[in-house]
């Protein structure tokens, strides 16, 4: 049975007195925060006696110590400052000192929102909130009042952060990359516009979805060509990504020539929805289910000869001259490789419904802004929910299910690329 270590005599009387204030309240107005409210005084009074401790550390003595000789640096008063927590706003008196050298670091210069304060609000907008819902949700439970402009600068202090996030080292090897774009409407030189914004994803060795990078073409370049594709490739480069095995896509033009330029082994992989989706375009509405029917048995075959086999009895039902037949006939080769892994492979590799995925939980957050100023508030704003649900899909320590699998196949067909242990969880 261990014993009770005993509190600060001053400790102990500063929570007494507090004690009183606070008998007889209910518990949820003893802790509503306010100007007034006991635990923002106490809050102010212990934020007040940590200055005066960091002045007199700087100084070298205490306030009202008596000097044998002259002293290099001495108190010079002190200015009034209003802090903004959680527990509402708060007074203190900042000392000073006559060569104007004390920093202090409790409270820093410039400072006017507490870092509990600021971690609530950066909160807030991940979670999509636009600056109005902040600045009502501020004075509605923290009885704080900050204007729009203070809550936009706050944002824009995100985006040092943001940048190191976008920046970050990257793993050597990913199995599977995905690219997909989301789209917002961005207001640029020819006025509200739906612009993409290109995510790429990739499976880390846990078989956990992570987002490696989020861009946005410059205002007025061509999306989707070449250039644009290499430049997100070498960025991906140079923060370390050596190799990749598979990119899953979606038709991007461009992508396959830039990728390959970087990383020359890789397999581009089309997303067989996509491939499917475009199809059913040249198909009436009544005849599309019987379609979707027979594209699955050309994409779902057991081996690609199999596939060929049926892809030619839709080109004789159909006929040689339909566009859904000329589709697959040049489809069907770029998807030759799919037919050579095994089914839990095949099912990571064939879509990038994974990506979609994480998109449809990124529009729950992004609903809330209905157009972005410009593209740098879009990309800050993608980038803030694309680093929230990536942290959280990586969060998870264990093994997805049914990834070993994938693992040992991929072992199999790479082994000369993969790192020994890739994959494998001691």
């Amino acid at each position: 049975m261990t014993s009770k270590t005993p509190q600060n005599p001053e400790y102990e009387q500063l929570i007494k007195e507090l004690g009183k204030q606070l008998a007889g309240k209910p518990l949820g107005e003893a802790l509503a925060p306010g100007s007034d409210s006991s635990l923002a005084q106490l809050i102010g009074s212990v934020v007040q006696a940590a200055l005066e401790q960091e002045m007199t550390e700087h100084l070298g003595y205490e306030r009202g110590q008596r000097a044998d000789a002259p002293r290099p640096n001495t108190r010079n008063g002190a200015y009034p400052k209003t802090l903004r927590t959680s527990q509402g706003p708060i007074e203190v008196q900042v000392p000073r000192d006559r060569h104007a050298q004390f920093e202090p670091h409790i409270v820093t210069k410039g400072q006017a929102i507490s870092e509990e304060l600021e971690q609530r609000i950066f909160a807030m907008l991940e979670n999509g909130f636009s600056t109005r819902q902040i600045t009502e949700q501020l004075e509605e439970i923290y009885h704080t009042q900050l204007s729009a402009t203070s809550i936009s600068n706050l944002a824009k202090k995100l985006d040092e952060l943001l940048v190191q996030w976008r920046c970050r080292p990257l793993e050597q090897v990913y199995a599977i990359m995905i690219v997909d774009a989301i789209y917002l409407k961005v207001r640029g030189e020819q006025g509200v516009r739906s612009t993409a914004v290109y995510q790429v994803c990739a499976y880390d060795d846990r078989g956990r979805l992570e987002v490696l990078g989020v861009y946005i073409p410059k205002d007025g370049a061509t999306e989707e060509s070449a250039r644009f594709w290499h430049s997100i490739f070498v960025d991906l480069q140079n923060r370390g990504v050596a190799d990749v095995l598979y990119l899953c896509m979606d038709g991007l033009s461009g992508l396959p020539q830039a990728a390959q330029a970087i990383w020359p082994q890789v397999s581009i992989q089309p997303c067989i929805v996509h491939l499917v989706r475009n199809s059913l375009r040249h198909v009436s509405s009544k005849r599309r289910h019987e379609m979707a029917k027979e594209l699955r048995h050309i994409y779902q075959a057991p081996n690609y000869e199999a596939a060929q086999m049926r892809l030619d009895a839709l080109t004789q039902k159909w006929g040689a001259e339909h566009q859904v037949s000329q589709q697959w006939e040049r489809n069907l080769p770029q998807i030759e490789s799919l037919f050579e892994v095994g089914p839990a492979l095949r099912k990571k590799i064939s879509t990038t419904n994974a990506i979609e995925n994480l998109h449809s939980h990124q529009r729950r957050y992004l609903k809330a802004h209905k157009s972005y100023p410009n593209r740098e508030s879009a990309l800050r704003r993608v980038t803030l929910v694309a680093r929230k649900l990536s942290r959280k899909n990586t969060s998870a320590q264990r093994q997805r299910g049914g990834w070993l699998s994938v693992v040992n196949e991929l072992h199999i067909l790479f082994d000369d690329r993969l790192p020994p242990h890739w994959g494998y969880i001691s």
